[in-house]
């Protein structure tokens, strides 16, 4: 079962590495390198590869917003 990632340690205005962002989320490099490959927003494609904090709390939201579903009964 997939653990559950919350942006609430990253700051909005800030850009953050790959291994920055990693490190404040408590994840490994490569889920946040999976992240770009599913659609996480980067600055530019040079390296090293920057991502807004703002963009990395958007994409997590809706990555939470997608994995809930509703009960029928």
């Amino acid at each position: 079962m997939p653990r559950r990632v919350s942006g609430h340690q990253i700051k909005g205005n800030r850009a953050y590495t790959v291994e920055e962002l990693a490190e404040a989320l408590g994840v490994s490099q490569q889920t946040v390198r999976q992240w770009i490959k599913r659609g996480l927003n980067v600055l530019d494609e040079r390296r090293p590869l920057l991502i807004l904090g703002a963009d990395a709390k958007t994409f997590l939201a809706n990555r939470m917003s997608d994995q809930r579903c509703t009960l029928k009964f």
